[in-house]
């Protein structure tokens, strides 16, 4: 191999490494909860680079989980439109592919439960996260934050250091806030 290759080659490497361990963007969202990854993934539509960092080993919080339904019910669903309705009608369009009947109408927005399975939404956020080009980094529990006076600059998680200019708190329990003060 002649010697200008080898540097392509290391440099290319190299390029590759760092993409992969990338610890900084325009907007870090910590938690993967529905708001979390909703959060995520509208900011990546806008153009913001975006980290989606996730404690546990597993992204899209309690509709992923085994909760099996939307708690939507309980509230004017004519109201709930953008990431949500777009999410649910994905949903529904999940198993109408697969030949299957849909479980709801999502177009229809009375107080009927409206019933999927995890796996079919683990299939369809985990789709709409990496179409909106947002990295998603799991195991990643929250040690601490860096401020600068009270805007938060970095959140130091397990396995790294992550910097952004927009925080945004998606966890259920409102742990970055938590941990930058707030009461």
């Amino acid at each position: 191999m002649n010697p200008r290759t080898l540097l392509l080659s290391i440099a290319l490497s190299a390029s590759a490494v760092a993409g992969f361990a990338q610890d900084s963007a325009d907007v870090i969202v910590y938690g993967s909860t529905p708001g979390g990854f909703c959060a995520a993934i509208a900011a990546a539509r806008e153009g913001a680079s975006v980290i989606l960092l996730e404690p546990t080993e597993h992204v899209g919080g309690l509709s992923t989980g085994g909760l099996s339904h939307c708690d939507s019910n309980q509230m004017r669903r004519e109201t709930l439109m953008g990431l949500f309705d777009e999410w649910h009608r994905r949903v529904v369009k999940d198993y109408t592919d697969r030949g299957l009947a849909a479980p709801y109408d999502a177009a229809l927005k009375d107080t009927a439960r409206w019933t999927f399975e995890p796996h079919v939404a683990m299939r369809v956020t985990t789709a709409m996260l990496k179409e909106a080009g947002v990295v998603v980094r799991t195991g990643r529990y929250l040690k601490s934050v860096t401020k600068e006076g009270p805007r938060i600059t970095s959140l130091t998680a397990k396995d790294g250091k992550f910097t952004a200019k927009v925080f945004v708190d998606g966890s259920y329990e409102g742990d970055l806030m938590a941990a930058a003060g707030v009461d």
